[in-house]
C-alpha cells in the first residue's frame, strides 16, 4: 500500500497582501478576475477586485469588495462566510442575463481550494468544486498589490 505524500503548508507564508489573477471560460462567456487579498494573522481575508466578463458581442466590468475568513486544512485553503459588499456592475443587461450580482448577494457555503504552490512570493490555488474542476478555475497570486 502506498500513501500520497501531503505537503504541510506553512501558514506564515500565506500571511500578507497578494495580488491575484484568475480566468474561467463558462458556457457562453469568459471572465478574468484581478484581485487583491490580505491574508491576516487573525484569520480575516478582506478582498477587492475587478472582474471582466465578455461574450461574443458584449462585456461587463464588476467591481467588488468582499469580507471572509480563511483557514487551512491540510493543503486546502478555505474561505468561510464570504460576503460581497460595495459591488457594482457597469452593464445591467449583461448582469440580468447571467445573474452575476444576484449570485453575489445569495449566501454561499464555504469556498474550498487546493493549494498547488506556496512560496514566500508565489501562491497558486485551484477551486475544489466539482462543477468548476473540469473548467480549471485556478488563481495565481504574487506578493505585489494591484491598483484596482
Amino acid at each position: 500500500m502506498s500513501y500520497a505524500q501531503t505537503e504541510i503548508i506553512d501558514q506564515k507564508k500565506l500571511w500578507g497582501k497578494w495580488s491575484c489573477i484568475a480566468s474561467l471560460d463558462v458556457e457562453d462567456y469568459q471572465l478574468v478576475e484581478f484581485s487583491n487579498i490580505d491574508f491576516q494573522k487573525s484569520g480575516a481575508s478582506p478582498q477587492t477586485g475587478i472582474v471582466h466578463f465578455s461574450n461574443e458581442s458584449d462585456e461587463a466590468f464588476l467591481k467588488y469588495e468582499a469580507k471572509s475568513n480563511w483557514a487551512l486544512r491540510g493543503n486546502q485553503l478555505i474561505f468561510q462566510n464570504l460576503k460581497f459588499h460595495n459591488f457594482s456592475i457597469d452593464n445591467h443587461e449583461f448582469d440580468q442575463h447571467y445573474h452575476i450580482t444576484k449570485d453575489l448577494v445569495e449566501p454561499a457555503g464555504d469556498d474550498v481550494f487546493s493549494i498547488i504552490k506556496l512560496t514566500a512570493d508565489e501562491l497558486v490555488y485551484r477551486f475544489d468544486n466539482a462543477d468548476f474542476e473540469s473548467l480549471g478555475f485556478t488563481v495565481v497570486c504574487d506578493k505585489s498589490e494591484l491598483a484596482l
